[in-house]
């Protein structure tokens, strides 16, 4: 299977049509692992955000 492309939630519903029985686990293993390292580097630049905030 290819890998997914667009958005996060493109890439989920790509996911969501994948036949549990008939999936590759590597190839699911690899796309989880890369939405979740993406999902990591979102809240890493997010907490970054935060803290360079000043509050009023």
């Amino acid at each position: 299977m290819d890998d997914l492309n667009g958005t996060a939630t493109e890439r989920l519903q790509q996911l969501a049509r994948i036949d549990a029985d008939d999936g590759d686990a590597a190839w699911l293993r690899a796309q989880l692992t890369s939405a979740l390292g993406a999902w990591q580097d979102t809240e890493d630049e997010l907490r970054l955000l935060r803290e360079a905030r000043e509050d009023y």
